[in-house]
């Protein structure tokens, strides 16, 4: 989780010092955006794997943020933090596929929050799996030396998913129990 990286979006000041306080010592990195460009800028500079966004902002909406992000970086995942809830502009957001979660501002659970955002890298993490096990499909039908292939990538993939299981600390759970 060390090496994944969440961008927060917020107009507002005040909301944005509150995610840094809430968010300072979580094991990812956190980068923080006034807006919907400044966010847009940062994901080019760096990669980005969550974007937790306010949905009203002026110069770029919330939801025209997310059809971007969508557009550009369609593995990131996105969550909605907001505090206006516009029952429609959600299920807008929900059907057209651009977000995992929402949150109600002002947000009552710091930890519940934490978990959302955990829950988020989590889901980022298990659809690289998925995509690196379709490629192994993909190649093990193609491929003429199986056996060597398929070992090479259940090893790569054996190696991955062990990186992948996160044991929180302290009152945190993880997401996913392992066995």
């Amino acid at each position: 989780m060390e090496n994944r990286t969440v961008v927060f979006v917020d107009d507002e000041a005040i909301v944005l010092n509150s995610l840094k306080r809430v968010f300072a010592d979580e094991p990812y990195r956190c980068l923080f955006a006034e807006g919907g460009r400044e966010a847009l800028a940062l994901m080019a500079e760096n990669e980005a794997h969550v974007v937790v966004t306010d949905m009203q902002m002026p110069g770029m909406s919330g939801l025209e943020l997310l059809s971007t992000v969508n557009e550009r970086y369609p593995s990131v995942i996105r969550v909605i933090l907001t505090g206006c809830v516009d029952v429609k502009v959600l299920l807008e957001a929900i059907n057209r596929g651009l977000i995992l979660r929402f949150i109600v501002k002002p947000w009552k659970i710091d930890e519940e929050f934490r978990t959302v955002v955990r829950q988020a890298l989590e889901y980022y993490d298990l659809r690289s799996e998925l995509d690196l096990l379709a490629e192994l499909v993909k190649r093990l039908t193609s491929e003429r030396n199986v056996d060597d292939l398929s070992c090479r990538m259940m090893r790569q993939a054996m190696l991955m998913r062990n990186k992948r299981m996160y044991h929180w600390s302290g009152t945190s759970k993880p997401v996913l129990s392992y066995r």
